[in-house]
């Protein structure tokens, strides 16, 4: 378990290699570290998806991946899930690369093939700094009306998810205002909203980004992804394929099919 009385921590483990991601999960789940792999991925695509629907306590990632690469993936947990730990797993050719990740707060890199001993003591520095995350999420918790004070933090949250999804949002940054820590952030709006703060973000973005598709033909792409807070129109095309079913350009076509000549 994570620590006495705590349930084991979640595990993301991100892998385009079959059996490399098997034989990691065997080792992970047999070590008795208080880890338990909860999901695998076989890119990034795929593993944003998966975060989005429940944020795992820690996320360990191959570099050299299909459809979108775990530095791109790492750069966008670090930004959603401030919380989350994180492990790179490369081989010898991209693993000083990796090391580039430090800057998103990855202090630990496993070199392929790892052994058992390697991944050990770094899932053990891993648990230090999510154990002392979690002593801090209990001293923080509101004394006496805790549901009472859980649903008005929530609910904060989510005006201000409303008003400035365009933005570039931060729980981290919001969590220190309201005095909380994130992951009780997160878990409080969860219970209120039924999904994650980043899924509510997508969301409103992506149906900003519909509205504005649909009745305004003028506006290129690179723009309405800028408007509804992407500022990378090929990471907007793509977010926007993953959660719509299509390319923002095939949506407009779409939509205009069959629609009268103005």
């Amino acid at each position: 378990m994570g620590a006495e009385g705590r349930s084991p921590y979640s595990v993301l483990l991100v892998e385009d290699e079959q059996w490399v991601r098997k034989g990691l999960r065997r080792k992970i789940d047999s070590l008795g570290l208080g880890f338990e792999v909860a999901a695998e991925a076989r890119d990034g695509i795929e593993a944003l998806q998966m975060m989005e629907d429940s944020s795992p306590d820690l996320l360990v990632t191959d570099i050299c991946m299909p459809a979108m690469d775990g530095m791109e993936l790492i750069r966008s947990a670090f930004f959603a899930y401030p919380g989350m730990a994180a492990i790179i797993v490369s081989g010898h050719g991209d693993f000083e690369y990796a090391r580039k990740a430090i800057k998103y707060e990855v202090k630990e890199f496993l070199l392929k093939p790892i052994s058992d001993v390697a991944l050990a003591e770094a899932l053990a520095s891993v648990r230090i700094k999510l154990d002392a995350q979690a002593e801090d999420a209990l001293r923080e918790l509101p004394s006496g009306g805790l549901l009472s004070n859980q649903e008005e933090i929530a609910q904060t949250l989510e005006l201000y998810i409303r008003e400035n999804f365009r933005r570039d949002i931060r729980l981290k940054e919001i969590s220190e205002k309201l005095g909380v820590t994130t992951d009780y952030l997160s878990k409080a709006f969860k219970k209120r909203s039924g999904e994650t703060p980043l899924k509510q973000i997508i969301k409103l973005r992506m149906n900003e980004a519909k509205q504005l598709l649909a009745s305004n033909p003028g506006l290129d792409v690179r723009t309405v992804g800028e408007l509804v807070g992407y500022e990378d129109q090929f990471y907007f095309s793509r977010m926007f394929k993953i959660h719509v079913g299509l390319y923002p350009s095939e949506y407009r076509s779409s939509r205009s099919e069959g629609a009268p000549t103005r």
